[in-house]
């Protein structure tokens, strides 16, 4: 088995919202974290939390692992108990037995999915191989905790340069004469609240530097391959953050590499051949094992 650490650095390409459920009145905050200064000051700083960031590469990685289980271009069903495993990490539930280690361990070596994200089943939790760190903006705050091979040939800027504010308002159409024609007209000639909404909306800027870093601990080359699989079909539609829909959140990633730490000197590019076909093949060989075992648990 091996301990992989993919770093490296991610481009915002358009501007990013992500709340951390801070409002202030029609203010949604971009979310922080505390990073203590050299000096000892305490700074909040915007990041992109490895918890989202997690989230859209598990939603890739089980649509990944129903597509090649499935027959004639359609993806394979699950009933929701299991869906909620593998898109949202599941739920602690009564009725299994924690302390069922063989259970778990069927789990994992049908289930590599499973295996690097984890996951609740049951009433036991269990952990992933994979640790995904925050989004961090590469500045002059975070220069200590971001390594110095990431920070760039330019003097860095505050982290608050990359912050914005924008504005949006939400219209109530019922009253616009372009509109009219589709619109009952009801009897007591009342057409209800007319109202036009200001609200602000706290983002990162498009061109943001970020620093990233995934961990795979003890893997083994099957779910390497699949996690390499599950980046590249993610790097197809990078999006991060909220307001997809409108075009946010969209990345890029840049000099991003991989260190195997389980010996000295071993580093691969994502870019170069692997064993990408590894994980495919696996599936392969035991879909009809895999396909039965998700219809079991």
């Amino acid at each position: 088995m091996r301990t992989l650490i993919l770093e490296g650095t991610v481009i915002a390409k358009t501007q990013i919202a992500h709340n951390g459920g801070e409002i202030n009145g029609n203010v949604a905050m971009f979310r922080t974290m505390k990073v203590v200064q050299p000096s000892g000051k305490t700074i909040e700083v915007p990041v992109v939390s490895g918890n989202s960031v997690r989230g859209k590469l598990r939603d890739v990685a089980a649509k990944e692992m129903l597509d090649l289980l499935g027959e004639e271009n359609a993806p394979l069903r699950v009933r929701i108990e299991v869906f909620q495993l593998l898109f949202s990490g599941g739920a602690l539930t009564s009725g299994n037995n924690a302390d069922d280690v063989d259970q778990y361990r069927q789990m994992r070596e049908n289930l590599i999915h499973v295996s690097l994200f984890g996951g609740a089943w049951g009433n036991a939790i269990l952990p992933g191989k994979m640790k995904v760190n925050p989004l961090i903006p590469i500045a002059k705050e975070t220069a200590h905790i971001v390594p110095p091979q990431f920070h760039g040939e330019q003097a860095l800027p505050s982290v608050f340069t990359y912050l914005q504010m924008d504005m949006y308002t939400r219209k109530e159409n019922s009253k616009d004469a372009e509109f009219e024609p589709y619109l009952e007209k009801p009897e007591d000639g009342d057409r209800g609240r007319t109202s036009q909404m200001l609200y602000y909306l706290q983002s990162i800027s498009a061109g943001t530097p970020f620093y990233w870093k995934v961990v795979l601990e003890d893997v083994t080359p099957e779910e390497f391959d699949f996690f390499i699989s599950v980046l590249r079909r993610f790097e197809r539609i990078p999006v991060v953050g909220g307001k997809s829909a409108v075009g946010f959140g969209q990345i890029e990633f840049k000099d991003v590499t991989w260190r195997d730490v389980t010996k000295e000197g071993d580093v691969l590019t994502i870019g170069e051949e692997t064993t990408e076909s590894m994980y495919v093949k696996f599936v392969t060989k035991n879909k009809s094992s895999m396909r039965a075992y998700l219809k079991m648990i």
